[in-house]
């Protein structure tokens, strides 16, 4: 059961904005289990333009991890995403959140390594 401030977040935050924060958190975990499409290297590729993000794989995560704490327009994109295998603003969303982890994660400095 979601509480009365998450209720209250949710209704002034777009799906776009949404899907970034729930991505990034997301990517994270990846990250940190060792999951090889989400090493340093793939991020920097994906950051660069070298490589695109499995966008399918993403949003199949966040509706299966995050499924209580999605709103109810954002599961909505996510769905006629992996239905149509097209969004702009979901890969947007999902491509955002990935030069926001590179950045915060410092993923560069240990690609050099």
């Amino acid at each position: 059961m979601k509480t009365i401030t998450k209720f209250i977040l949710e209704q002034k935050q777009s799906p776009y904005d949404e899907i970034i924060e729930y991505a990034y958190s997301w990517i994270d975990y990846m990250y940190n289990e060792g999951v090889a499409d989400y090493n340093d290297k793939a991020i920097q590729q994906i950051v660069e333009g070298k490589k695109k993000p499995d966008y399918e794989d993403v949003c199949k995560g966040l509706l299966s991890d995050y499924d209580k704490d999605l709103g109810k327009k954002t599961k909505e994109f996510l769905n006629k995403y992996l239905e149509e295998k097209k969004g702009l603003q979901v890969e947007g969303a999902i491509n955002a959140a990935f030069s926001k982890f590179y950045a915060d994660a410092n993923v560069e400095l240990f690609v050099n390594y």
